[in-house]
């Protein structure tokens, strides 16, 4: 999401953190690689260099692989122009309700087709462990497909042909620059305590505990 025009940077730059103060960006290609005992597929940031790989490890699969990417990039940019609208996904208010609403049909038939599609490979084991790899690593879910593929697992393969970025300087450069924007916006820091409690509403609350 550190790429240009992504989510991420979006966000840092909606709070004063500028391209350039993070600008040590490197993409990788191939964004990841899935190993098996019988396979190895490289998941490249272009869709043809990644279908073609799909294709040389499963070349009875070749069509089946290629109508469902297209359906996970149909489904994706969906997703992916709400959240560049309006940077959140779920409805704020009743107008964006009502938006939400009209895309859902259109969401629902891809999900629909997806789900067709992914019946069709699903009858080779290691075609779908590839799959279920890659979800695993860009959606943090570990849970089997069962033969059934979620929506928002769409989004996560769409990941590596939008491009995954390494940031040089690692977390602690991103923290730090994190706490900066915190603090010259008037936010004050407060170390080595605990967030005892929550409280959301118009305004958040929280309780934490200082060592004394």
């Amino acid at each position: 999401g550190f790429g240009p025009s992504q989510i991420c940077s979006r966000l840092l730059e909606d709070i004063g953190i500028p391209a350039a103060a993070y600008s040590e960006l490197r993409l990788l290609n191939p964004g990841l690689q899935i190993i098996l005992s019988d396979h190895r597929v490289d998941c490249f940031c272009g869709r043809e260099e990644l279908l073609h790989d799909m294709e040389r490890e499963f070349p009875d699969y070749a069509d089946a692989v290629r109508k469902l990417y297209s359906s996970v990039l149909k489904i994706s940019n969906l997703v992916e122009q709400r959240m560049m609208e309006k940077l959140r996904i779920h409805p704020a208010n009743f107008n964006e309700f009502l938006s939400f609403l009209k895309g859902i049909p259109l969401i629902l038939t891809e999900a629909h087709s997806l789900s067709r599609r992914f019946k069709s490979i699903a009858t080779n084991p290691s075609l779908t462990r590839v799959f279920e790899a890659e979800r695993a690593i860009l959606s943090n879910s570990s849970d089997n497909l069962n033969g059934v593929f979620a929506t928002s697992s769409a989004y996560a393969l769409s990941l590596p042909l939008r491009g995954l970025y390494h940031h040089v300087g690692g977390n602690e450069a991103l923290v730090g620059l994190l706490k900066s924007a915190f603090q010259a916006s008037g936010g004050h820091l407060i170390k080595n305590s605990s967030v005892m409690r929550i409280n959301m509403g118009k305004e958040i609350d929280l309780d934490i505990s200082v060592p004394e």
